[in-house]
């Protein structure tokens, strides 16, 4: 487990976790006695700790196992999990209120499979915190990754332009927001193009209208923090 344990454990993520979790406790969504799918759920478990604590019913997706059983061990629980890969058709009876996909994305090969999947597996929405391209265009843009274990399985990912996500979502979703607000973290620009190593940003796609101050239905390129 060392090298999940290095992988993750280190200040900058976090911190990064840190700020995400504060951003999402602002958007004020009721988790309580969901049924939410945490994908990527990575080994370290500071947001399923969070979604735990508000009262969700939680399972864990990660394409690694050693992940989930080091996140569990972790926070001492002992939850449903899954390894399913995201980047092939997903066909299961399971489905899901909510989904959590942060950090995810960017991590894999196949996103415009991910999005569909999304759609089919949850009733309510999804959530999706991603590093992008910085640009608004459609680009995939695959790139090697590595193969620790904080990385893409395959050790490939991606760096999507936002008009990608934002039109697959559209494809797969009846409604779909940008927040108002971006974390409060270098890695989330406040302004779109951006040349951020990062350039992360979040999405939602969901089935349901979502009466929220903070959501738009348009691709915004200005935001505020947190």
């Amino acid at each position: 487990m060392n090298s999940i344990i290095n992988s993750f454990y280190y200040n900058e993520a976090r911190k990064l976790n840190y700020d995400r979790i504060q951003h999402l406790d602002s958007l004020k969504l009721d988790f309580k006695n969901k049924i939410i799918l945490e994908t990527g759920c990575g080994g370290v478990g500071d947001i399923t700790s969070y979604l735990i604590k508000k009262g969700s019913k939680l399972t864990l997706n990660d394409a690694r196992i050693d992940n989930i059983i080091q996140n569990m061990k972790n926070n001492n629980l002992n939850l449903e999990y899954n390894t399913l890969d995201l980047n092939k058709n997903i066909n299961t009876d399971n489905k899901y209120d909510i989904i959590i996909c942060y950090g995810t994305l960017y991590h894999l090969i196949e996103p415009e499979i991910c999005i569909k999947n999304f759609s089919n597996l949850c009733k309510e929405y999804v959530i999706i915190s991603t590093c992008t391209s910085g640009e608004n265009d459609e680009n995939i843009n695959i790139l090697f990754e590595g193969n620790s274990p904080e990385q893409g399985v395959n050790g490939y990912g991606c760096r999507l332009g936002r008009l990608f996500i934002w039109n697959k979502l559209k494809e797969n979703f009846k409604f779909v927001y940008t927040i108002k607000t971006q974390p409060n973290n270098d890695d989330y620009p406040l302004k779109f193009p951006s040349n951020h190593h990062a350039s992360r940003n979040v999405f939602i796609g969901s089935h349901i209208r979502l009466e929220n101050d903070l959501f738009s239905e348009e691709l915004l390129n200005e935001y505020q923090t947190n």
